[in-house]
């Protein structure tokens, strides 16, 4: 679904990402995926657990068309997403694992315009786009601040911006609180829960950690 339509399907916080039977050999004969299937709903957060080395970069790289599965289907209410990798990425915001997911010669606002010059959003709607994120998280007063100065939940949730940009329906967090002091992940997590229940967005996140907010959820 694409248009004026796929956009009001967004704003409802309707449908689901299906992945069904992915499976991933490397070079070299390590099985990085066998037979995973998982559904990931709008308005919900799916947490995928494991340890280093399980895999699950491997699929998040699968679900945006980067690395091409061996086996298996991935499904946007329907729509085969393996077999336009555009339209996945047009679906799905990624903030990988890593914290280079911006640009530290770039301030905060040099960022957003940029990735949202990249999507097609004009530099008036860049800056509403500044206007209703940066104080939600708590970022309003480094927005001139370049990346290489922010600390490392400050490049995160900046990250998470970038990744909102194109309000996709799906948001892919791939360790998104590693490296974060206790309270930073129980921000991030809190941050991550308001977009779900305000936002209807449908949330993958990947973790090693059992409780990666820092405490027991209900």
């Amino acid at each position: 679904m694409t248009g004026a339509a796929g956009r009001a399907e967004q704003r409802a916080g309707a449908g689901e990402l299906r992945i069904l039977g992915l499976s991933k050999t490397c070079p070299g004969g390590t099985q990085a995926l066998r037979d995973v299937s998982l559904t990931i709903q709008c308005g919900r957060v799916t947490a995928l657990l494991g340890p280093n080395g399980a895999g699950k970069t491997t699929l998040v790289n699968c679900l945006l068309g980067l690395v091409r599965p061996d086996a298996g289907q991935v499904l946007w209410n329907g729509e085969d997403l393996l077999a336009r990798p555009q339209r996945a990425r047009d679906v799905i915001g990624i903030v990988f694992e890593e914290i280079h997911n911006i640009y530290g010669y770039l301030t905060v606002r040099e960022n957003i315009h940029y990735f949202a010059a990249l999507n097609g959003i004009s530099p008036k709607a860049a800056d509403s786009l500044l206007e209703q994120w940066l104080p939600r998280f708590d970022l309003d007063r480094k927005a001139d601040e370049p990346g290489f100065n922010l600390s490392r939940g400050m490049k995160q949730k900046t990250a998470l911006i970038l990744a909102l940009t194109k309000d996709p329906p799906v948001l892919v967090l791939d360790e998104p609180t590693l490296g974060l002091d206790i309270g930073s992940r129980r921000r991030m997590i809190d941050w991550v829960r308001r977009l779900v229940d305000e936002r209807r967005k449908g949330v993958l996140l990947t973790t090693h950690d059992a409780c990666p907010s820092g405490h027991s959820s209900a």
